[in-house]
């Protein structure tokens, strides 16, 4: 909600979720330079209940990419790509891929979405593929190519969280 770190839920109740994603939306926070808006990321990441920032790559939200990349590795923390995220944010396409490049340099994860807006887009994962595989990361480098990859991930952070068949 602010540069501080801020999030619009309080974290008695953060404490209880299996997964909390955080992202910079402008009906909590008003878009601000590049110092401001990856201080307000970075911020939030140190959160322990924060497991993944979704859409850091929105250029309304310009953000120091190598910044932001350093202290998701320093806080254990994901940053999404989502396919929808191309079509809805203009301008995500090259931060993205650049986020991705910083990822697989520092040899941290990314965590894929669709953040689909209509049912036909859940699970589409078609352009945030691409970006991957065009920075030249592998499987290692996206934590949701496996349920157990997550959950373990998930468990590192603390999360008392187990699969149910």
């Amino acid at each position: 909600m602010d540069s501080d770190g801020r999030l619009d839920l309080p974290d008695h109740l953060l404490a209880g979720l299996d997964i909390v994603i955080a992202s910079l939306h402008d009906v909590t926070i008003q878009p601000g330079d590049v110092e401001y808006n990856t201080q307000a990321m970075i911020n939030a990441m140190k959160n322990p209940y924060v497991d993944i920032i979704a859409h850091p790559g929105n250029p309304v939200f310009a953000i120091d990419i190598e910044k932001v990349v350093e202290a998701a590795k320093q806080y254990n923390v994901l940053l999404e790509i989502n396919n929808h995220s191309f079509t809805a944010r203009k301008g995500s396409y090259d931060n993205c891929m650049n986020i991705a490049r910083r990822v697989k340099a520092l040899n941290w994860q990314v965590a894929l979405g669709s953040d689909a807006h209509i049912c036909y887009d859940i699970g589409n994962f078609t352009d945030a593929m691409g970006i991957v595989t065009k920075a030249g990361m592998t499987e290692d480098n996206v934590i949701n190519t496996s349920v157990y990859k997550l959950l373990n991930f998930l468990k590192q952070k603390g999360k008392v969280v187990e699969l149910i068949d």
